[in-house]
């Protein structure tokens, strides 16, 4: 398991030992910058680009993968040449700085959007990508449009999580887009499941 937050790991792995379970692992790190082998991939609430990376991994490793997306907006970063949380901050593990814990430079792989052959057909040009994922990000209508503005967001979001499933089919995996179950109690943009 790679997870950010130091304190998030630490609970994983008191749950894991709880539950008997020996083959997990956990490493405080971003999902941008780890190389391990595993076989399934499990992303919840992965900000911007970071589920595109968990996704990238896991059919580069043929691994099964469930991801639960979110922070559309933050993909502004990513096509920016950043990471999931800055347009230049390329690590926020190290306090926010750009350099490891060895004092290396930081590297993140590039990922390029549209993921998909299939939405790189359908889009008219290059800023395309990035106006939807700014339309996917905005979940929450509020005032005389609010339906409309929370419409436009949701089915925004839906094209964007439709890509990188699309993306995964093309790759040779068989992909479901899902809601949670209640989704309608769940913020707009944090409700979706690809498996």
């Amino acid at each position: 398991a790679v997870e950010m937050k130091r304190r998030s790991a630490e609970l994983l792995e008191r749950r894991a030992a709880a539950a008997g379970l020996t083959n997990v692992d956990v490493v405080v790190d971003m999902i941008e910058k780890t190389s391990f082998d595993f076989d399934v991939g499990v992303a919840l609430h992965a900000c911007g680009n970071a589920t595109d990376f968990t996704i990238a991994r896991c059919l580069a490793a043929g691994a099964a993968f469930a991801v639960s997306p979110c922070c559309i907006g933050k993909l502004k970063f990513s096509l920016a040449g950043g990471s999931s949380f800055s347009a230049t901050n390329k690590d926020w593990t190290t306090k926010g700085g750009d350099r490891d814990r060895d004092g290396d430079q930081v590297v993140c792989p590039v990922i390029t959007h549209p993921r998909s052959k299939w939405m790189a057909e359908q889009l008219a040009g290059p800023g395309d990508f990035a106006a939807l994922a700014q339309a996917a990000d905005t979940g929450h209508g509020d005032g005389a449009n609010a339906d409309t503005i929370t419409d436009l967001g949701a089915r925004a979001k839906m094209n964007v999580e439709l890509d990188r499933a699309e993306a995964a089919r093309e790759a040779g995996y068989s992909v479901e887009s899902l809601k949670l179950i209640r989704a309608v109690d769940a913020p707009p943009n944090k409700s979706d499941l690809l498996v």
